[in-house]
C-alpha cells in the first residue's frame, strides 16, 4: 500500500475519533455533570459487545474537519443476539437539534430496518429542528432548511407505516420535541 493511502486511512481514523466526541469534551463533561450518559455510552450499554456498526459517522453540516455525525448516531447491531437499527440523538451536538443531514441518515436506517424486518430503536434527547437564523438577520434559516422541515410530513408517514410491521421502541432521555416518536414506538 502506498504512503498516501496510509496517510488517508490515518486521517479517516482521526476524523472518526473527532466525530465520536460529538460536541467536544466540555459538552461531554457537562452531560455527565447533569447525571446523564452520553449517546455513545448509552449505545455501549445497549448493544452486544463489538456488534454495533455506525453509519454516517463523518456527516456534518459545517466544518468537514470537525465531523460531529450531525448530532445523530445511526447504525445497527445486536441486542441479545438480535439485529436492531438505531437512531440516537446526541445532546452534546448543538443541543441535539435535528439537522437535514442527520435526518437523512435517520431515513436511511428506517429504510434498512423496514426492508430487513428488524426492530427500530429511537433514543431521543432532542431540541427539535435546527433552523438557523438567516444571513439577512431574523429567524427563518435558509430556504432549503425551511423547505426541508416544512415538508417533513413524510417522516411521520414513514414511521406510521413501520408500525405493526416491525417492532418500534422509543426512549425519551431528556427534554425534547420528538415525543411523537415515543407514541409510534408501540408494536
Amino acid at each position: 500500500m502506498s504512503e498516501q493511502k496510509h496517510q488517508d486511512i490515518k486521517r479517516l481514523q482521526e476524523l472518526r475519533d473527532i466525530a465520536k466526541k460529538g460536541g467536544g469534551e466540555s459538552k461531554i463533561q457537562r452531560q455527565r455533570q447533569r447525571g446523564k450518559l452520553t449517546v455513545r455510552e448509552r449505545l455501549d450499554m445497549l448493544f452486544d459487545k463489538d456488534t454495533f456498526l455506525e453509519t454516517g459517522i463523518l456527516a456534518t453540516d459545517e466544518d468537514k474537519n470537525k465531523p460531529d455525525a450531525d448530532g445523530i448516531v445511526t447504525g445497527y447491531g445486536k441486542v441479545d443476539g438480535r439485529y436492531v437499527g438505531i437512531i440516537a440523538y446526541d445532546y452534546t451536538v448543538k443541543g441535539n437539534s435535528m439537522g437535514r443531514i442527520g435526518e437523512e441518515k435517520a431515513t436511511r436506517i428506517r429504510e434498512i430496518t423496514l426492508k430487513s424486518k428488524i426492530p427500530m430503536v429511537w433514543i431521543m434527547d432532542s431540541g427539535g429542528a435546527r433552523i438557523r437564523p438567516s444571513e439577512k438577520g431574523g429567524f427563518g434559516g435558509t430556504g432549503e432548511q425551511i423547505a426541508f422541515f416544512a415538508n417533513s410530513g413524510w417522516l411521520f408517514k414513514e414511521e406510521s407505516l413501520m408500525s405493526g410491521i416491525i417492532p418500534l421502541v422509543g426512549a425519551m432521555m431528556g427534554a425534547g420535541i420528538c415525543r411523537h416518536r415515543i407514541h409510534t414506538g408501540a408494536f
